[in-house]
C-alpha cells in the first residue's frame, strides 16, 4: 500500500471499454502516488492490464508510488495468462504466497 490517500477501485467488468475509461481515470491521476484496488475484478482484458502495466512504468519513472492494494483471483489468473508477474504491476503478494 501506498502512503497517501487516493485509491482508485477498478469495475468487476475490466473489458477493453473499461480499460479506455481506465486510461483516462489513471491520466488524471498522474503526478501522485496511486493505490489501485483491483479485488472485486471479475472479468480482465489483455488491453485493461496493458494499461495498468504502462502506468505502472510511468509512476515509477516519476518516482512515485503505485500499488494494487488487492487483487482478485481473476486478476491474477489474467496476470498468468499473460505472463505478467502481478507484482511487477505493483500487487502485493497475498497472504501465505511466495515471491
Amino acid at each position: 500500500m501506498t502512503q497517501r490517500g487516493r485509491t482508485l477501485v477498478l469495475p468487476a467488468r475490466l473489458d477493453a471499454a473499461a480499460g479506455r475509461r481506465l486510461a483516462c481515470d489513471l491520466r488524471a491521476a498522474i503526478g501522485a502516488p496511486l493505490d489501485v484496488d483491483a479485488g472485486g475484478v471479475d472479468i480482465v482484458s489483455g488491453l485493461s492490464l496493458e494499461v495498468l502495466l504502462a502506468a505502472a512504468l510511468q509512476w515509477r519513472r516519476d518516482g512515485q508510488a503505485f500499488g494494487i492494494t488487492a487483487v482478485s483471483g481473476p486478476f491474477r489468473r489474467a496476470c498468468d495468462t499473460l505472463a505478467i508477474d502481478a507484482q511487477t504491476l505493483g500487487a502485493v503478494p497475498a497472504a501465505g504466497a511466495q515471491a
